[in-house]
């Protein structure tokens, strides 16, 4: 008996992959949805050019994240956009195809494949377009995760070490997009110590795997021990310098924002949260797959507090685990029959949901905190394309669009400045030394900017004099330059000074106004041995120009 069009399309791959295309189709036709997007080509770039070595990826958390825009810069040139977007929605259908055979390995059904590939397919577009439509890391690394969930599953139904052994290779794949989903062989972990078979021998293939996926940087550099050595002072650097920057934010601002980011994204896509949520008080500790598929999802949803910024696109790291559940109860819910009127209401919701983001996804409505055209027409106006600049702030968005190149590959001025982005409240809390309550950070987080008045100093550290150090050489004037991220500016610099110096602190974009130049006194010692001169300013930002008797500008 021949099969109806209709049931055919209801358990094939191909419509949800397709329609996780076609749902991405508006970011072809945009700018940057998230300024990681610019800087993740701005680094691509270093490296192809050599400015940047191949140990400087060593233990960094965006590892084949750098190389996925490494491919696209090779093969569609630096800064392309539209390459990178058209890549990302190929990319997401093929995660849609491994969440679809997931979810036919948990459900035993192509049914619950096509409806775990449906869920993922719909909701992933289903919030804010600079946190989900973007290519971010964690959007990349949810292909190899969902390569994980996959093997895992079909290891605990089968037993075969290879599918154990290929799990923990595709975590550790994971972890190198972005290194917080390695969380998600915790659960597998904990799993194994249940489930039949040996442990021991189970957690050795998972382990195996992990291992193989994770030495895979060290394989294209001469000395792996020195390597490997690089890759835990990196690791330890993001520690301290981002993981532990808000420290001294207390728990309970924590919970707060936490509660409210998680009630908004479940607002967005409330289908899929009801279906996944629906599985877990059904099914949860009746079948081992539910009670793995709920630890990965606690385990990811504990990563979204990492440095405590909870930031939206953290989130996305939460998608395969709710769209495998939901399809559970999809299923369940199909077998028991569903109300028409549920359906449809949920069909609704659906609808309205995604077509409000997607409309942001074209639109962007979401879009904050960019900088002006006027600002990107200037520096275009009055440099060269050989040129180079360099931008005192957190605005990597002068550097893409106006086709210059960075003079340093410091180009996040936030570590120069002893700054790490935020929240505004928690910015507060860190420039000024001062905690506040809870209320007090809620109206914070609402008055952007409102507190450059209550600094305290800049660090010692940071604020070097070159006053008796003007007979010294280059090499000798560095040594005396102790973080090395300062040295590496200075370094750099005096190998090909910028030809224009932006100050963006006066246009406080990204809430920068509380560290302009005037802080810091190597900085400025360097702009006046130079000669730069301040010529305008744009929008707020100040734009220093190098003195031609500094600089022999050949054409």
């Amino acid at each position: 008996m021949q099969q109806s069009p209709y049931r055919a399309l209801s358990e094939s791959f191909w419509f949800p992959c397709l329609l996780a295309f076609l749902l991405r189709t508006p970011s072809f036709f945009v700018n940057h949805y998230n300024v990681d997007e610019i800087t993740n080509f701005i680094f691509s770039k270093f490296i192809l050019d050599g400015r940047l070595s191949s140990q400087w990826l060593l233990g960094n958390t965006y590892y084949l994240t750098y190389g996925f825009y490494i491919v696209i810069s090779r093969i569609f040139g630096s800064y392309n956009l539209v390459a990178l977007h058209m890549a990302h929605a190929v990319w997401v259908s093929l995660t849609t195809f491994f969440i679809y055979w997931a979810g036919r390995e948990l459900n035993q059904k192509n049914k619950g494949g096509f409806w775990a590939a449906t869920f993922y397919a719909v909701f992933s577009v289903a919030f804010l377009s600079k946190d989900f439509h973007a290519a971010l890391a964690e959007s990349l690394s949810l292909l190899p995760a969902a390569m994980s969930l996959f093997c895992f599953l079909r290891a605990m139904r089968t037993k075969e070490k290879a599918a154990f052994v290929l799990a923990g290779f595709c975590v550790g794949l994971s972890a190198l997009f972005k290194a917080p989903s390695g969380i998600m062989v915790l659960p597998m972990i904990l799993v194994a110590l249940v489930i039949e078979g040996s442990w021991l021998v189970i957690i050795s293939c998972i382990a195996c795997g992990l291992i193989l996926a994770l030495a895979f940087p060290f394989a294209f550099i001469e000395d792996p021990v020195a390597g490997f050595f690089m890759a835990i002072k990196n690791i330890t650097n993001v520690k301290e310098g981002y993981i532990r920057a808000y420290d001294n934010i207390g728990f309970a601002y924590l919970f707060a924002k936490l509660a409210l980011r998680s009630f908004l994204l479940a607002l967005a896509a409330f289908p899929l949260w009801f279906m996944a949520f629906g599985a877990v008080r059904k099914f949860f500790l009746k079948k081992a797959e539910i009670i793995y598929l709920v630890m990965t999802f606690l385990c990811l949803f504990v990563v979204t507090t990492l440095g405590k910024r909870v930031f939206f696109h953290y989130f996305v790291f939460l998608l395969p685990t709710l769209a495998l559940l939901a399809s559970v109860s999809m299923i369940s819910k199909l077998k028991e029959g569903v109300p028409n009127l549920l359906l449809k209401g949920f069909a609704l919701y659906t609808f309205i949901s995604v077509a409000g983001f997607s409309a942001d996804g074209l639109f962007q409505f979401s879009l904050k905190n960019e900088i002006s055209q006027k600002v990107i027409d200037e520096v275009i106006q009055t440099t060269k394309p050989s040129d180079r600049i360099y931008v005192w702030g957190l605005a990597p968005q002068i550097y893409f669009y106006s086709k210059r190149e960075a003079a340093s590959t410091q180009i996040w001025a936030d570590k120069l400045a002893g700054f790490s982005p935020g929240s505004p409240a928690m910015e507060y809390m860190r420039a000024t030394g001062k905690t506040l309550t809870l209320p007090d950070s809620i109206i914070q987080d609402l008055r952007l900017g409102d507190h450059q008045g209550e600094l305290r100093q800049a660090p010692k550290a940071l604020a070097h004099s070159l006053n008796e150090k003007e007979l010294l050489t280059i090499a000798e004037i560095l040594d005396s330059i102790s973080p090395e991220n300062w040295k590496k500016l200075i370094s750099d610099f005096f190998v090909r000074p910028p030809v224009l110096f932006l100050d963006t602190s006066g246009a406080n974009h990204r809430n920068f106004g509380t560290y302009p130049v005037s802080r810091y006194e190597l900085l400025q010692k360097f702009l006046y041995d130079n000669h730069y001169v301040r010529r305008k300013t744009v929008e707020g930002i100040d734009f220093y120009y190098l003195s031609p008797s500094a600089l022999d500008r050949k054409p």
